[in-house]
């Protein structure tokens, strides 16, 4: 499983501008701390909350992207927090 990952992270990599494109990724992960009030959100029962997703993507990439990935990660998404780095 961690080679498919590794793989998928390599290959996204010369494309990370692209992928991260800040117009997207500023409105799925603005919605992530989203208030449902009483409500139930029946999403993370499917496990289709995006904003958890792209965190997921984000993580995989620096872990498995290679050098350079998480200074491109972080000026494209300046709120993420390293995984690997203190």
């Amino acid at each position: 499983h961690n080679r498919k990952k590794k793989s998928l992270a390599i290959h996204l990599t010369p494309h990370l501008r692209q992928v991260l494109s800040p117009v997207v990724l500023n409105y799925y992960l603005d919605r992530g701390g989203k208030n449902t009030g009483d409500a139930i959100d029946y999403s993370q029962y499917r496990k289709a909350d995006l904003s958890v997703e792209i965190w997921e993507m984000l993580e995989m990439l620096e872990m498995y992207g290679g050098e350079g990935v998480y200074e491109t990660i972080k000026l494209m998404v300046p709120t993420y927090q390293s995984i690997c780095y203190p």
